[in-house]
C-alpha cells in the first residue's frame, strides 16, 4: 500500500502543505476534497471516495490533514498513521496551528520526507526522527509571549501548571529542562432524563504524557489502588470501574495488577500512556436541570 499525496488545508480551503509522493497525475487534489467537505457537508467523515481516489482525513485545530491513495486501505490503519504524523508535527513544532506550520514549512517538509518515502511509511518514532532532522522549529511570537506570561505567577511553587506549558518543541539533550508533563483528558457523553437523572453516562479518557527529561530515566506512575477493571458486579461507592484500558507499548504493566503501578521509560515527544472507558456507574461532577417558563398568552 502506498500513499499518493499528503496535504494540509485550513478550514477556509487555503493550502498549507502539499507533497506529491509518487508523481502520479491522478492522486487526488486538495480542491476536490475541500469541495466535498463544503458542498456536500462531509467534513466529519474520515473517509471520502471521489472517483478512484480515497481521501482519509483528520481535523485538528481547524486544519484538515489528508492522505490520498488509490488502494482500499482499512480506515483504522490510515487514521492511526495520520495521528502519528500529526503528533510528529506537534512534537517538533511545539504547537499545532496554521501559523506554526507556515513558519516551519521547511521543517514540516523535511519531516514528511523522513516519514514517507515514495508513499511508503518509513519511520514515525520521534526519537529516531530527531537524529535525521536538522531544521529547528520557530515558535510563533504570539505563543512565545503567552508562554512568557504563564511562566510568571503569584505562586512560586504551584501544584499544577497549565497544559499549554508543555506546548513547546522538543530540543537537544543539552537544552533539556528535566520536566515531564502529564495530562488527563476525558470526554463525557450523557443522556439526561426529564426527572433530572442521568439515563446513560459514558466517559472516555486518556492519560497523555510529554517528556523533556535528560537521559533515559525510569518513570513510575501510581494510579488509585482501588481501581477495578471489567467487573460489573462491583457496587462500592466512589470506586472507578473501568470497562477496559489500553497501555502504550513502552509501559511495563507487571506491577499494575497488584499495586496499580506503571513503569516506563518515556519516549521522545507526546504520547498516550493509557486510554480507558467508564460507563454505567460514572459519577459526574455536575448536574443539569431544565426549566421552562411560559410567558402569558405568548406561550413562550
Amino acid at each position: 500500500m502506498a500513499l499518493s499525496r499528503f496535504f494540509v488545508i485550513s478550514s477556509g480551503g487555503d493550502r498549507i502543505l502539499l507533497r506529491c509522493l509518487r508523481g502520479e497525475g491522478e492522486g487526488g487534489s486538495a480542491e476536490e476534497f475541500y469541495s466535498a467537505v463544503t458542498e456536500h457537508h462531509e467534513g466529519n467523515l474520515p473517509l471520502i471516495r471521489i472517483g478512484d481516489v480515497f481521501y482519509y482525513s483528520l481535523k485538528r485545530n481547524g486544519l484538515y490533514f489528508v492522505a490520498t491513495t488509490s488502494f482500499a486501505v482499512p480506515p483504522s490503519y490510515m487514521l492511526e498513521l495520520l495521528n502519528r504524523i500529526i503528533g510528529t508535527f506537534k512534537d517538533f513544532c511545539g504547537i499545532l496551528t496554521e501559523e506554526s506550520l507556515r513558519q516551519n514549512f521547511i521543517l514540516a517538509y523535511e519531516l514528511l520526507d523522513e516519514l514517507l518515502d515514495f508513499g511508503y511509511v518509513q519511520c514515525t518514532n520521534t526519537s529516531q526522527l530527531k537524529q535525521k532532522v536538522y531544521n529547528v522549529a520557530l515558535v510563533p511570537k504570539i505563543h512565545a509571549r503567552s508562554m512568557a506570561r504563564l511562566s510568571v505567577g503569584t505562586n512560586p511553587n504551584p501544584k499544577t501548571v497549565p497544559s499549554s506549558v508543555s506546548q513547546r518543541p522538543i530540543t537537544k539533550e543539552s537544552a533539556r529542562s528535566n520536566e515531564i508533563f502529564v495530562d488527563v483528558l476525558e470526554k463525557v457523553s450523557a443522556i439526561l432524563g426529564a426527572d433530572d437523572t442521568y439515563k446513560s453516562v459514558t466517559v472516555e479518557g486518556q492519560i497523555r504524557m510529554k517528556s523533556f527529561l535528560s537521559g533515559n530515566p525510569m518513570v513510575r506512575v501510581a494510579l488509585n489502588e482501588d481501581i477495578v477493571i471489567n467487573n460489573r458486579r462491583c457496587k462500592v461507592p466512589n470506586v472507578a470501574v473501568l470497562d477496559f484500558c489500553n497501555f502504550h507499548e513502552c509501559v511495563d504493566t507487571r506491577e499494575f495488577e497488584k499495586a496499580r503501578l506503571l513503569s516506563l521509560t518515556p519516549l521522545e515527544g507526546e504520547f498516550t500512556l493509557m486510554s480507558y472507558r467508564i460507563s454505567g456507574n460514572a459519577v459526574l461532577p455536575f448536574r443539569i436541570k431544565a426549566a421552562v417558563d411560559i410567558d402569558g398568552d405568548n406561550h413562550r
